[in-house]
């Protein structure tokens, strides 16, 4: 289970959506910081929320995650939800791009924006060594 890479993508790209939930502030502003997350950040500093349903989606896309490692013995399974949720994360990078374009004056930008597309990343390359380990599989029945 854990010896396999893909094992070790997906519990770091859930990992990487568990540090979002507590320090998720994407756009830093003048005036206050517009943050994503349901909680306060970790340094203390409580940030205005401008959207609930994104700590629920956040929460959502790690939980899958972490409940796709345990799905090691079903890799059609593994296969199906981890392109859903590779285009979850892609249309929340979409999401966060037209935020960029509607609001270009007010905002610095924080390192936090890259991380859904490193948990996509993470999740492509899941998907690359779950659909290796399943052609592994296919060309040994065949032999037998």
């Amino acid at each position: 289970m854990l010896q396999r890479i893909q094992s070790l993508y997906l519990f770091s790209a859930s990992l990487l959506g568990i540090i979002l939930l507590f320090y998720n502030p994407i756009f830093l502003g003048q005036a206050q910081a517009i943050s994503f997350s349901p909680f306060v950040a970790l340094d203390g500093t409580e940030y205005h929320n401008a959207n609930h349903f994104y700590g629920v989606f956040v929460v959502a896309v790690a939980m899958t995650l972490l409940y796709v490692v345990f799905l090691y013995k079903n890799r059609s399974a593994q296969i199906k939800i981890c392109r859903f949720l590779l285009l979850l994360l892609t249309a929340n990078t979409l999401l966060f791009a037209s935020l960029m374009i509607c609001y270009p004056n007010s905002i610095t930008l924080n390192y936090s924006i890259f991380a859904t597309p490193a948990q996509a990343f993470l999740v492509f390359l899941a998907l690359r060594g779950i659909k290796k380990d399943e052609e592994k599989v296919r060309s040994v029945d065949r032999i037998r």
